[in-house]
Formats: structure tokens, sequence, C-alpha cells
């Protein structure tokens, strides 16, 4: 059995996937890197999703960014629309 979509090093089983908070980090690093200090982070439900949160974590993680801004949505065409207009307003 491997447990796929998500990289844990200590689980019991072989994990393949990545690092959700690593990758948010490299992501925000790169923005700030460009300029960028306010940043808002669109993301899916984070309750009961652990690859969210991570993601989550790592983005806040990086200093030299004002904390960013989160926006929960429903993982839909729809609910991406809705929280492009709320970023973008």
């Amino acid at each position: 059995m491997v447990a796929a979509s998500v990289h844990e090093a200590s689980a019991a089983l072989p994990t393949i996937g990545y690092d959700n908070a690593d990758l948010a980090r490299q992501a925000m690093q790169h923005l700030l890197e460009l300029g960028h200090t306010n940043v808002t982070l669109v993301h899916g439900p984070s309750s009961q999703n652990d690859r969210t949160c991570f993601w989550i974590q790592g983005a806040e993680s990086v200093s030299g960014l004002r904390s960013p801004r989160k926006i929960e949505t429903k993982l839909s065409v729809g609910g991406g629309g809705v929280a492009a207009r709320y970023a973008l307003s």
C-alpha cells in the first residue's frame, strides 16, 4: 500500500507526493523576491484537509510578507470565480 498526494517522511506507509508547506514557502519567497509583500491565498476548505493546512502554514512562514489574506472557497469553478472577484475587490 502506498499513500498518494501527500508526502510524509515519518508515515508508516510509503508516500508519494510533495511537501505542501515547502512548496508554499518557495512560492511566497519567489513573490517576495519579485517585490510583492501583500498576497492573498485562495484555497479550498481547510477543515479535514491537511494539505491545505500545510500550504497555509508554509505561506505564512515567510518573513517579510504581510500576513496573507486568506479566502476559503469551494473547490469548483463557481467557488473560484467568487473568490477571484472578492480577492480583486
